[in-house]
């Protein structure tokens, strides 16, 4: 497993001396300011705003869609008494 991490990290051309720059900083929603929190200096960019989001919520939407089953009592196949106002089935297939 460990060798699955490492060759991945290795793949995209990091090592030791190339480490990844973060992105963001969870200190401020500032665009712009000190690299180091504190330390008042090296004014740059620290949080690129990136939208991780995408279409996200379209994605889930249609896997809601075409996870929904509908169950057709056929022959009183279900254990069901005809007085069920609302019934929920849920499981992991």
């Amino acid at each position: 497993m460990a060798t699955r991490i490492i060759a991945a990290w290795a793949y995209v051309g990091r090592n030791a001396n190339n480490p990844p720059e973060p992105n963001f900083s969870a200190w401020t929603l500032a665009t712009n300011g000190p690299r180091y929190f504190e330390s008042g200096t090296g004014q740059q960019v620290i949080n690129e705003h990136v939208n991780v989001q995408g279409n996200h919520a379209q994605q889930v939407l249609n896997q809601a869609i075409r996870g929904t089953v509908l169950l057709k009592n056929t022959n009183n196949a279900l254990p069901l008494t005809g007085q069920e106002k609302f019934l929920a089935i849920i499981g992991i297939y």
